[in-house]
C-alpha cells in the first residue's frame, strides 16, 4: 500500500503549478464556479466557444470500407481568442456504416463525404489553461474535504487535441475522470478485469472495438507539465445488440491512465455507450443518448468491491460538460 497524502482540502492553493489564479470577474460564467474566461485571456482560462463542426470522410481502402473521420470545429469566439476560426482535432478511423449516407454534401473533393452540426458548444483552451481551470475548480468546491487520500494529484477531466497534440495546441473538453486506482497501475487493471480476477464480474472485453479507430485522449498531470494519453481501453458488453450496426454493440468504456508522478496507480474515465456513439447519421442513429457517467462509475465500483476498498469522493467536476442529458454527479470511485 503506497503512502497516502492527507488533505485538508482538494487544491488548497492554486499557487505552484502557473503561479497565482487571476480573479475572476463578471464574464466568467460556469454555474457559478469561473472556471471559464473571457476572449481577452486576462484570467488565463479556457473559453466556452459556439459554432459550427464539420464532419468529412475520405475512403483510404479501394473497396471503401475504411474512412478517415476529419472534425473541425469553427468558431468565431476561436477567432477572438487565439486570432483563427478553425480547430482541426485529431484524424480518426471509421468503417462504413459509420459514414453518412443520407445527406451526403457537395465536396471539392473526390469520393468525400461532407456533413455538418451547428450550435456546438465546446470548451476550449491551451493545457495551461485547462489546468488552471481545474485548479479554481477545486478551490471553489463547496465541500471542504478532509480525507487521507491523494485525490488532488487527479486531473478533473480528459481532453481532446487538436492534430498532432503538438506544444501549443488547443484542447477540448471532453468527459470527467470519475475512477482512481491507488495501487494498481493501467496493465493490472486491465488484466484483472478482463481476467474477472477475484472480481464478482468480468469485464470481458470482447466487444468488437474494430469498427471506429477513436483519436487518443489527453489528461494534465495538476502538478508536473505532463500531459498523459490514454494508454488503455477496457470494455463490458451491456447486453443490447445493435441491429442496424452489425459491428456495434452498447457497451461500458473505460479509457485508462496510468499516473506514475504521484502515488495514484493510474485513473480512467468510464461511460456508456450507446449503439452510435450519439453519432446521428448513422443508421437508426440520434445525439441524445446519455453517456451514463455516474451509472458505469458504479458497475466498476461494484466489480472491484470484492478485491479491494472503494470509496467515493466529490471532485466537483461536474461542469462544462457537453453531453446530452448529463448524468455525472461529480463523484469518483476511489479504488485502493
Amino acid at each position: 500500500m503506497k503512502r497516502r497524502t492527507i488533505l485538508t482540502a482538494l487544491g488548497a492553493s492554486a499557487t505552484g503549478i502557473m503561479g497565482t489564479v487571476a480573479t475572476a470577474n463578471s464574464k466568467n460564467e460556469s454555474d457559478g464556479r469561473d472556471d471559464i474566461g473571457s476572449v481577452d485571456n486576462e484570467q488565463v482560462l479556457p473559453i466556452k466557444a459556439e459554432g459550427r463542426m464539420i464532419h468529412r470522410f475520405k475512403p483510404v481502402s479501394d473497396d471503401n470500407d475504411l474512412y478517415q473521420h476529419q472534425k473541425r470545429f469553427i468558431s468565431d469566439d476561436l477567432m477572438e481568442r487565439y486570432g483563427r476560426r478553425t480547430l482541426e482535432y485529431e484524424t480518426e478511423y471509421v468503417g462504413e456504416e459509420w459514414v453518412p449516407q443520407n445527406e451526403k454534401e457537395d465536396s471539392t473533393e473526390q469520393d468525400t463525404i461532407v456533413t455538418q452540426r451547428d450550435g456546438i458548444e465546446r470548451t476550449l483552451g491551451s493545457v495551461e489553461e485547462h489546468r488552471v481551470s481545474e485548479e479554481r475548480l477545486r478551490q471553489n468546491r463547496n465541500e471542504v474535504a478532509t480525507s487521507s487520500i491523494s485525490i488532488g494529484d487527479v486531473p478533473l477531466y480528459h481532453y481532446a487535441s487538436e492534430s498532432d497534440a503538438d506544444d501549443g495546441s488547443i484542447f477540448d473538453r471532453q468527459a470527467p475522470i470519475n475512477v482512481v486506482w491507488e495501487d494498481y497501475n493501467t496493465e493490472v487493471v486491465q488484466s484483472n478485469m478482463e481476467l474477472g480476477t477475484g472480481m464478482s464480474d468480468e469485464w470481458d472485453n470482447t466487444v468488437p472495438t474494430d469498427y471506429v479507430a477513436q483519436s487518443p485522449r489527453y489528461a494534465p498531470c495538476p502538478n508536473t507539465d505532463t500531459v498523459y494519453s490514454t494508454d488503455g481501453d477496457i470494455q463490458k458488453n451491456e447486453g443490447t445488440d445493435c441491429s442496424l450496426l452489425p459491428n456495434s454493440l452498447t457497451q461500458y468504456h473505460i479509457r485508462m491512465y496510468s499516473f506514475e508522478e504521484s502515488d495514484i496507480g493510474s485513473f480512467g474515465q468510464v461511460h456508456w455507450d450507446p449503439c452510435d456513439h450519439n453519432q446521428d447519421w448513422v443508421p437508426g442513429g440520434d445525439d441524445d443518448d446519455p453517456w451514463n457517467y455516474t451509472e458505469a462509475r458504479e458497475e466498476v465500483a461494484s466489480a472491484w468491491e470484492g478485491i479491494a476498498d472503494v470509496e467515493e469522493y466529490d471532485l466537483g467536476n461536474d461542469v462544462g460538460i457537453h453531453a446530452p442529458e448529463d448524468t455525472h454527479d461529480g463523484e469518483v470511485a476511489y479504488i485502493y
